[in-house]
């Protein structure tokens, strides 16, 4: 065989191969759940104002969820924890007063998050008795856009 039937040959295996790996991935990825929050939130120490967002739940991270504006600009990933929880897709904030912090993303294949508190949610809490809870209804994407 000569180098150039050689050479095609192996680029198209090596093509195959990265459009395989490429299809698992894709596979793998998780859910973006997306919705309108009514009011400022925030997650960690950044603070979103009132207005459409992502919340990404990544497969490949089980233990991270990205929330970015839909303009994208505004963006933050926090450390959460997963469970098994059958329902309708949403978005729950906990409630202090008037601070609201994102605390739960369940989507709609049965996963739910919980976001790890950070310092200004831990300082709020410390404040109030026991928060309240708002909750926003969300649509999903497959995957993230």
């Amino acid at each position: 065989m000569n180098i150039r039937k050689q050479f095609i040959r192996i680029a198209a295996i090596n093509s195959i191969l990265i459009a395989s790996l490429v299809g698992a991935v894709a596979a793998r990825a998780g859910e973006t759940v997306v919705t309108q929050v009514p009011f400022a939130f925030a997650m960690g120490d950044t603070v979103f104002p009132a207005g459409e967002y992502r919340f990404e739940v990544d497969r490949l991270s089980p233990n991270t969820v990205r929330v970015r504006s839909a303009d994208s600009s505004t963006a933050a990933i926090a450390l959460s924890s997963q469970a098994n929880e059958i329902g309708t897709p949403l978005v729950r904030f906990n409630v202090y007063g008037e601070k609201r912090f994102l605390s739960r993303i369940r989507t709609s294949n049965g996963v739910a998050v919980t976001i790890r508190p950070g310092r200004q949610e831990s300082l709020a809490a410390k404040e109030h008795e026991a928060p309240s809870f708002a909750e926003v209804g969300a649509v999903v994407q497959k995957g993230h856009s």
